[in-house]
């Protein structure tokens, strides 16, 4: 026999719901009319249930077409033509194609439940179609009364042509059948003559021959192969769950895939839930390490949705289930179907950057880079992100050319005392070991170290010595000062660690100090504003802390600012790196105003900032710096660009970072960056055009340029002109578009995103940037589908996320206005992707 369940097996698991309007009883449900019962259907929310059901894992999902009632789920003119009852008491809308359609798309597969009888409770479908109940009397009050022994051959013959009707109305859409109530088998079925289990079988399968079927020969019979025409067994248990015998079962020289049917709650469709999570895992990893399956049944809502209680059970049962393949068992077809469908979404995304890095799949949110550190002949980074049904991880990734990159396995997350990770930093011993700084979450856990050898990093250990500083509560670690006096530092986003005369050094930030103490009205100055807490450790494992980093200007931040996501490293003065230039650069984030930095002198442990700078000016969307040294002695800096993250999470990711800048120190003694000059190997042929001016207020298009995924360089003699500079994502008509220019009064760099598209930050973003008298302005701009990034002349640079809405803004503009303005050179070209998806 040609085994169709293979796909099955592979799936290991289920969800079966009972979706009658009413709890399934004799007559669930018959009390609705044909309008109530179409009223109901119209509201399911198949969207919310596929998404519940993907949410959780869980590979297929049985629905009731319908059961005594006489009310169905789907049309079926067939049957109305049958039983001859108006208004039809089958449901205008198909549902079940509609659940097909919210299923599929997330690779779930879909099973349908009927009766093998008439619907019990509705006398007139009962008569026109001719079915008796296989006991004297039309419901039997207990399973001992006298079987009628009919044949019911008219009655098979109006079900068949029912049931093809659906099969051929569905086609493959519908994977399988579990019929109820084949009780009476010997009596109706089990013959040579037609019609019989044969004939019954191959209506079910007349849409989809691959169709796999089970018959219910109900819950007083063991599981049992019941026909050599059904491929799995139906497997009710309201009792006691049986042991699984392996992944067969035989009875008369047939056999059928096991297969188990139960419920979760304390009755079909009916809660509480009656087990413990951990028996409904372990009932579940029995089975199917057997080469079972095993279907649970959960109460449903009206609306189509599961009750959170079973949500929480299910969605454990996915998790485990997801391990056991993950650790070597077999991958369920689901899991390629939905990775498939998952890639080839993202492709299709037209908000998914092609060359700046993404968070795969998941969260970010918070998407902070991480752990940033080159290592064998690499450059490794670390993503924060929310792991579905496990919590924050950092994510992997790591690369020859800071452009196309490996993904790794999780180096960190929740387990070994910590509920999650969020940010923290990396450092590289003589030896090769890396050490992870991390903040352990939550409560009053504290810092957390992990550490890998080498030389591939995949494989990270906690430090036994975790929590190795260790908070009194939330971010925060109550000390005593030299005179015995509360002293609170704290203890929360550590910075890469250092190491100077054979001992660790390592920051602490200070937003849960500043929040609990400092932004009170009578707070003093010391305690207001940014800060960071430097600690000292010879061991790594014991950490004491020493003093205050640095002291706050006020005429640079205001007392609201805290200091979060501090990166601490040499500067070069170059930008091909070199030998360090004696000036350090602090970078971090405050959580209300973003990205920003210091440029200073470090001694005697002590960081004492001579220059000040941001690097977002109206929000915080440049956020979360991390940044590394390579062999180069580069500085090179990754930053999160934080925008519209509810409008990711639909999407089904979220987390975008911006290009790795690498960084220096000018001899003015203020930072230098520019993207890193690998990103030249994604170039494609360049396209050039002429030298031209620009008239007051003309704009003039780049004719052919695809400006969806592009870089330019355009260099502009500003001249009289009030502004200058470029429309990108641009439509024709100018109603969506996106302004890069340089406001020669105000001197300022401008990014206008009001126009940008529907959603999204719409703003306008002012940066400083001062021209010399007779000094160009030299654009280099970075379009990427939904991300624009510009760095000008070396010394300024805003990246930001925006969001078109119509197809046609794909275009590049120059403009003038104000006055005249001379542009010197104009360079344009296709960028390659990276991203694989």
């Amino acid at each position: 026999m040609n085994d169709r369940t293979e796909w099955f097996a592979h799936k290991g698991w289920g969800v079966f719901c009972h979706w009658l309007g009413a709890a399934p009883s004799s007559d669930g449900g018959a009390g609705l009319s044909a309008e109530e019962w179409n009223s109901w259907v119209d509201e399911f929310d198949v969207e919310g249930l596929a998404g519940q059901l993907a949410g959780v894992g869980a590979p297929y999902l049985f629905i009731t077409i319908g059961q005594n009632s006489g009310h169905f789920l789907a049309p079926n003119p067939v049957y109305d033509e049958l039983v001859g009852i108006h208004p039809s008491k089958c449901s205008r809308r198909d549902l079940v194609t509609d659940l097909h359609a919210a299923l599929d798309k997330r690779g779930i597969d879909l099973l349908v439940y009927l009766p093998s009888g008439a619907p019990a409770a509705d006398p007139v479908a009962v008569e026109r179609l001719g079915w008796q109940w296989g006991f004297e009397g039309s419901w039997p009050s207990s399973w001992g009364t006298q079987r009628t022994g009919k044949k019911l051959a008219d009655f098979q013959r109006c079900w068949e042509q029912v049931m093809r009707a659906w099969s051929l109305q569905w086609g493959t859409k519908v994977k399988g059948w579990w019929i109820d109530g084949c009780y009476f088998a010997d009596e109706m079925y089990r013959h040579e003559e037609e019609p019989n289990f044969g004939t019954f079988a191959a209506a079910l399968r007349a849409g989809n021959p691959e169709a796999i079927v089970a018959f219910n020969p109900g819950v007083l019979v063991p599981v049992i192969c019941h026909s050599e025409h059904e491929d799995y067994t139906a497997g009710e248990i309201a009792g006691a769950l049986p042991e699984c015998p392996g992944p067969w079962v035989e009875r008369n020289g047939h056999r059928a895939r096991y297969h188990v049917l139960s419920y979760l709650g304390q009755s079909w469709c009916q809660g509480p839930p009656r087990f413990p999570e951990e028996m409904a895992v372990g009932y579940t990893r029995h089975v199917t390490s057997r080469g079972g399956v095993i279907t649970w049944d959960v109460p449903i809502e009206r609306k189509g949705l599961i009750p959170g209680d079973f949500l929480r059970q299910l969605g454990a049962i996915g998790a485990a289930q997801t391990k056991n393949w993950q650790e070597g068992g077999p991958v369920p077809d689901a899991a390629v179907r939905s990775s498939r469908a998952l890639r080839e979404r993202l492709l299709a995304d037209a908000t998914r950057p092609r060359y700046h890095f993404c968070v795969p799949e998941d969260q970010g949110m918070p998407g902070d880079p991480n752990g940033a550190f080159y290592a064998g002949g690499r450059y490794h980074l670390m993503y924060l992100y929310s792991r579905s049904g496990s919590g924050f991880c950092w994510g992997h990734i790591s690369s020859a050319d800071l452009l196309h990159w490996r993904h790794h396995p999780d180096a960190i997350g929740p387990g070994d005392g910590d509920e999650g990770c969020f940010s923290g930093g990396a450092f590289v011993d003589e030896d090769g070991t890396a050490t992870l700084s991390y903040w352990m979450l939550w409560g009053d856990k504290g810092i957390g170290l992990a550490q890998s050898p080498g030389p591939a990093y995949e494989t990270w250990t906690k430090l036994a010595a975790n929590p190795v500083i260790k908070s009194s509560e939330w971010g925060i670690t109550e000390l005593r000062d030299a005179q015995g006096q509360p002293l609170l530092v704290g203890s929360a986003d550590p910075s890469n660690i250092w190491k100077e005369g054979g001992r660790y050094y390592m920051l602490t930030g200070n937003l849960l100090v500043l929040n609990k103490v400092g932004r009170a009205a009578d707070a003093p100055e010391a305690e207001q504003g940014d800060r960071l807490y430097l600690f000292v450790s010879d061991d790594l494992k014991k950490w004491e802390y020493l003093h205050v980093f640095y002291q706050r200007r006020p005429e640079w931040t205001d007392p609201s600012e805290d200091n979060m996501c501090p990166s601490f490293l040499p500067l070069p003065a170059s930008p091909e790196g070199g030998p360090s230039s004696g000036k350090h650069l602090l970078l971090f984030i405050s959580h209300n105003k973003g990205c920003q930095y210091y440029v200073g002198t470090y001694r005697d442990h002590h960081f004492h900032p001579e220059t000040h700078g941001r690097m977002t000016w109206v929000d915080n969307t440049y956020f979360a710096p991390e940044a590394l040294m390579d062999p180069q002695g580069r500085q090179i800096m990754w930053s999160w660009l934080l925008d519209n993250p509810e409008g990711d999470k639909e999407r089904g990711w979220s987390g975008v970072y911006g290009l790795p800048r690498t960084l220096w120190v000018g001899e003015d003694n203020t930072l230098r960056l520019a993207p890193v000059g690998e990103l030249e190997l994604l170039r494609g042929p360049v396209r050039r055009w002429r030298a031209q001016t620009l008239k007051a207020g003309q704009t003039k298009v780049l004719e052919g340029l695809d400006g969806t995924s592009c870089e330019l360089e355009v260099e502009f003699e500003v001249g009289e002109a009030q502004r200058c500079g470029l429309k990108v994502r641009a439509a024709a008509d100018g109603q969506e578009q996106t302004l890069i220019y340089y406001d020669r009064e105000a001197q300022q760099l401008v990014f206008d995103a009001t126009r940008s598209g529907g959603t999204g930050r719409r703003v306008l973003e002012r940066a400083p940037l001062v021209l010399a008298p007779g000094e160009t302005l030299r654009l280099r701009v970075f379009v990427d589908q939904s991300v624009v990034e510009i760095f000008a002349n070396e010394r300024q640079a805003i990246g930001r996320r925006v969001y078109p809405l119509r197809p046609d803004s794909q275009g590049v503009f120059l403009f003038a206005e104000g006055g005249a303005a001379r542009v010197r050179r104009i360079a344009a070209w296709d960028l390659g992707p990276t991203n694989a998806y």
